[in-house]
């Protein structure tokens, strides 16, 4: 069922309950989720790495390859959550070679509510996209940015409003549901390109899930299909040479894709932990790694520490 983003502003303030933002680094699994008494916030395609027996409270997503709804697995998939709201960007997942039908959304068990992540004061992308059909569709929607400058008001001095990661949108929602702690665990935004890195690592979700590499790979192997065609209709495949050039450009150079607009991911997420920080909400970072830690607001812990700081907040196995 379609929910409206006001049913959850404020939803936790009046609790005082905490939230842990899970990505898909690899420390993402460094956290007691199944003892864990507060909300659980997956970034984007983590939750195919995430442990299938522990279910979390809200998914964010914020592109068009993961989830979409067109493809018969990724709604299977979706569908296998029994309680878990479903935070998706639909400008996102259908700015170009999907075409959105709300029909397809009536195939959906889940509670889902949809967000613009990109029409700031309801101006179309440049060139226009089917995404700003949703425009239209929804002639008074603010972007989730805007949502926050609003509820808070206060504004963002930094003109570009577009990161690289799905993570300011969960902390975006985290800071607008009202959370007394907000926990990142296994968002990286890792400026090198790790893959290879961590590959034997037994710590690293991401890579050493063959369920996830097999899925990732039938939607990607339908994806170039798709943009195959697109491009082919339009005749126009020079931003597809392009987008294979940066990629082989980024493996080249080992470095991670988040490094061409991180500075931008770093500015939104430093401005929500002021927002947050005002507020007396406390935020914190467990992952080492993380380039969330020279932000200066966000305490840095290992959840060792969590757990002796905060024992309350877990339940004993």
């Amino acid at each position: 069922m379609k929910m409206n983003i006001k049913s959850i502003v404020n939803k936790y303030s009046n609790n005082y309950e905490s939230c842990v933002i899970v990505g898909s680094g690899h420390t993402m699994n460094e956290f007691d989720y199944e003892n864990f008494k507060g909300k659980i916030i997956i970034s984007g395609s983590t939750i195919l790495r995430f442990d299938k027996t522990i279910e979390p409270d809200y998914l964010v997503t914020c592109n068009n390859h993961f989830p979409v709804l067109d493809i018969p697995t990724h709604l299977n998939f979706l569908n296998k959550f029994k309680k878990m709201i479903w935070l998706m960007s639909d400008t996102g997942c259908y700015n170009d070679v999907w075409q959105y039908n709300p029909d397809t959304f009536k195939k959906l068990k889940l509670d889902y509510i949809t967000f613009d992540d990109r029409h700031f004061r309801f101006q179309n992308c440049k060139p226009k996209k089917n995404c700003c059909n949703f425009l239209n569709i929804y002639k008074n929607r603010k972007t989730l940015f805007e949502i926050i400058e609003n509820k808070f008001n206060t504004k963002f001095i930094h003109q570009d409003k577009i990161g690289v990661s799905v993570a300011e949108h969960s902390m975006m929602f985290a800071v607008l549901m009202g959370f007394k702690n907000i926990f990142f665990q296994g968002v990286d935004l890792p400026t090198q390109f790790y893959r290879a890195m961590y590959l034997d690592s037994k710590k690293y979700y991401g890579y050493q899930s063959d369920y996830t590499e097999e899925f990732m790979k039938e939607t990607m192997a339908i994806m170039r299909k798709k943009y195959f065609i697109y491009y082919l209709k339009n005749f126009n495949f020079k931003p597809y040479f392009q987008s294979l050039i940066k990629r082989i450009q980024f493996f080249d150079k080992k470095k991670s894709f988040f490094t061409e607009n991180i500075k931008t991911s770093l500015n939104i997420i430093d401005w929500l932990v002021e927002i947050a920080t005002k507020n007396n909400t406390k935020v914190y970072n467990l992952s080492t790694n993380s380039s969330l830690k020279n932000i200066k607001k966000i305490e840095n812990l290992s959840f060792v520490e969590i757990k002796e700081n905060f024992p309350h907040l877990f339940r004993t196995p």
